[in-house]
């Protein structure tokens, strides 16, 4: 009750993310701040105001404080087709899709919405010379 309270009290309801899942190292899965928050979401009748990944906000704070001259020269790497690669879509630059976390080839072959630039099976495989 106090997230509704808060939000009835004119707090702003906002969230890092809306990941549903979290994928550990073993493979193991945990509830994602998506999946924590959709109680609250519910019982309140709105979503939150998303200020990380996949919101592009982020990535202008990035911009400007890194003074990244050139977004070609940038590669949004991450293992989340609705958080990181949406994110790195959203800000405009390339991205790779890591199939070693939450995100199977199948997932990425059972959707046309969230299409990365490149898919790799492993974080290891940026390193190889033949890529």
């Amino acid at each position: 009750s106090s997230g509704i309270n808060a939000e009835y009290g004119g707090a702003e309801y906002v969230a890092t993310n809306l990941d549903m899942n979290h994928a550990l190292a073993d493979g193991r899965l945990l509830p994602g701040t998506g999946a924590v928050l959709e109680g609250l979401s519910q019982s309140l009748g709105i979503t939150p105001k998303v200020l990380g990944k996949p919101s592009s906000d982020i990535f202008k704070i990035i911009h400007a404080d890194h003074k990244i001259p050139d977004k070609s020269r940038v590669l949004m790497i991450g293992d989340s087709l609705k958080s990181d690669i949406q994110f790195g879509i959203n800000a405009g630059v390339d991205t790779v899709l890591v199939l070693s976390g939450i995100t199977s080839r199948r997932d990425v072959d059972n959707q046309d919405i969230i299409k990365p630039t490149y898919i790799i099976d492993s974080i290891v495989n940026l390193l190889d010379d033949d890529r």
